[in-house]
């Protein structure tokens, strides 16, 4: 069963999101998510690099936020329990090349 296929099934609060991944890129599930009408889940994306065009495009798509591999678990635990609580944007903080929010400007 596909990734896809699991969050149709499932129904989570939050995904987490590879960029990088063999069958699909993360831009691409994203663009998939929505074709299918999937707008009640909130989307990390993480990746082993930070390329700012590829953070403004998950945005624009409606990832809820960005994060770097290179960060601290303790920051990534951080991220999901904000997005998956809709914590009001003037209340997330940022780290430059690390964490962005889509609310925040980069």
């Amino acid at each position: 069963m596909d990734a896809l296929a699991l969050v149709e099934e499932h129904k989570p609060e939050v995904l987490i999101l590879d960029m990088d991944m063999p069958a699909m890129n993360g831009i691409a599930v994203i663009k998939e998510i929505n074709r299918r009408g999937i707008d009640s889940l909130h989307i990390l994306v993480l990746s082993g690099y930070y390329d700012r065009g590829v953070i403004q495009e998950i945005f624009r798509l409606g990832a809820d936020a960005y994060i770097t591999k290179e960060a601290v678990p303790e920051l990534l635990i951080e991220v999901v329990t904000n997005i998956g609580r809709d914590v009001p944007p003037e209340k997330l903080k940022p780290v430059p090349g690390l964490l962005h929010y889509r609310n925040a400007i980069i």
